[in-house]
């Protein structure tokens, strides 16, 4: 077992064993930063970002400040995400209650009966009687049992289960693809509500081993949005640009709603204010400056796309 360091122990070994430098904040500035700001785990989490040495077995050219720059950028764009994520909640419950509405097959009352295996109604209950915000809901749903009051109950998580059987009941493409653009939006939105590091996975060459990207979103970005083929493939290599093209999809294949433009707009000035990725800091992280061209192109051609018309899918 591995000793407890100090705040002092912990700048040594991101310095003696990792190869970051000290050149935009002192050794004593980044101590007062990790006692007063963040955590060594966090920033040390971000490293995974940069550049790797085999020779070397260290990262290539990191200042501290550089970590410290990710993770006010993580901050700002955890905040952009969420206004979107608790956007697309909102629609896709709207949504699917006119899906339910409309469909002369399906049974207010009986699918909640159906859907028994793929959520657990009395977690859901007992969670929601703990709260004053939907504990009345939660009362009426008791005597009326019907998916109107339950999908008012659930959570994103559950409510992304309850899309996917339905979306399986109905064996339709466009049902299918929404539930796979749900999930990747649904672990955004949890890694977003949780505070996690967002931007700590951007090295490809490191992390590929842990993320297996959806397959029919590539097909989509090139296919429907024409997103160029090497382009889309680096987008989708990594979790954080994977689910943001995710969840920027599910407001761009509903094309009645002017929600699309405001949050694409926000993470447009996300990426020209915040994202300095061209500065001195990150200039020998040339992935870094390709995922930032990348993640623009894509909201140029989903904007596009959208206006021809191109990836309709709900109206």
């Amino acid at each position: 077992m591995e000793k407890k360091l100090t705040i002092e122990e912990q700048v040594h070994r991101l310095r003696d064993f990792y190869g970051v430098s000290f050149s935009g904040m002192s050794e004593g500035e980044a101590i007062d930063y990790l006692e007063n700001n963040s955590y060594y785990a966090k920033i040390r989490s971000y490293l995974n970002s940069f550049l790797w040495s085999e020779e070397q077995e260290k990262y290539v050219k990191v200042d501290f400040q550089a970590l410290v720059r990710l993770a006010t950028l993580d901050m700002y764009l955890r905040k952009t995400l969420l206004s979107l994520l608790l956007d697309i909640e909102h629609l896709y419950k709207t949504l699917f209650i006119k899906l339910l509405t409309h469909d002369e097959q399906v049974d207010g009352y009986d699918i909640v009966e159906k859907c028994a295996g793929y959520i657990h109604l009395e977690r859901i209950q007992s969670r929601i009687k703990e709260t004053d915000y939907s504990a009345h809901i939660a009362m009426r749903f008791e005597k009326q049992q019907n998916i109107w009051n339950l999908v008012e109950l659930m959570s994103f998580s559950d409510f992304r289960s309850l899309f996917a059987f339905y979306s399986n009941m109905k064996n339709l493409r466009e049902l299918t693809f929404t539930t796979s653009l749900l999930s990747s939006a649904n672990i955004l939105r949890n890694a977003c509500a949780h505070n996690s590091a967002l931007l700590h996975n951007l090295n490809k060459e490191i992390n590929h081993y842990m993320f297996t990207p959806r397959q029919d979103l590539h097909a989509f970005l090139t296919d429907r949005v024409l997103v160029k083929t090497k382009t889309a493939q680096r987008l989708v290599e990594i979790p954080i640009t994977h689910d943001i093209v995710a969840s920027v999809l599910l407001l761009a294949i509903m094309p009645k709603h002017p929600l699309f433009y405001w949050r694409t707009k926000e993470l447009k000035e996300f990426l020209s204010d915040q994202c300095c990725y061209m500065g001195e800091l990150f200039k020998s992280q040339h992935h870094l400056k390709v995922m930032h061209r990348d993640l623009s192109e894509f909201l140029d051609a989903v904007e596009q796309a959208r206006e021809d018309e191109a990836i309709s899918l709900w109206r």
